[in-house]
């Protein structure tokens, strides 16, 4: 009789944890239905973000010799947007850049490769992921300065031998783990026009 009670009393236990655990991942869905749509361009991507946030101008800056077309957004607005490829987080800030790189010439490598690359203990994540049918690499690192500690998640992409590279960043805390998850709401909209 004892155990009968103790098994009963556990799976009355198990049974209201799934409950809660179902009610609160129910809670946590989000619906990206209202939110703003921006193309490049060119057409080479687009991608999806929350009505709050905002959007820098186009940033451009040599690499390789070629002009580099980054887009930042932001959830916070009093935030100094980037100018380069160097900026300073606020707390609760989560940003986004989108950049293009590579997509003028003709790249040698292979996913592969970017997954060779992340051989070092620095990460704390490296896979290939699949959004909207195009295969990613997703390294997720920490990215330590003088004047911050940030995760940074970085998602880079070879299509029609073109680079693309779409890096979300947070200062480390106690809101990291929902900032990361918003962060991969909007990475999970990119969308690639692979021609």
């Amino acid at each position: 009789m004892k155990t009968k009670l103790i098994i009963l009393g556990f799976v009355v236990i198990i049974g209201g944890l799934g409950l809660w655990v179902t009610k609160n991942q129910t809670a946590s869905v989000v619906s990206t239905s209202d939110w703003k749509t921006y193309t490049t361009p060119n057409k080479l991507f687009s991608f999806d973000y929350p009505p709050t946030w905002f959007m820098s101008a186009v940033v451009r800056e040599k690499f390789g010799g070629q002009d580099d077309l980054t887009w930042y957004v932001s959830n916070l607005k009093e935030l100094p947007l980037p100018t380069t490829a160097s900026f300073v987080l606020k707390d609760g800030q989560i940003m986004i850049s989108f950049n293009t790189s590579g997509t003028n010439q003709k790249s040698t490598w292979v996913l592969d490769d970017f997954l060779k690359g992340c051989s070092s203990k620095e990460y704390l994540e490296c896979k290939k992921v699949t959004i909207n049918g195009i295969e990613f690499v997703r390294s997720v690192f920490l990215q330590n300065s003088k004047t911050q500690k940030a995760t940074a998640t970085i998602l880079t992409a070879l299509v029609n031998g073109g680079m693309y590279s779409f890096g979300g960043y947070t200062l480390i805390g106690p809101d990291e783990s929902k900032q990361i998850a918003e962060m991969d709401k909007v990475f999970n909209t990119i969308k690639i026009n692979s021609r």
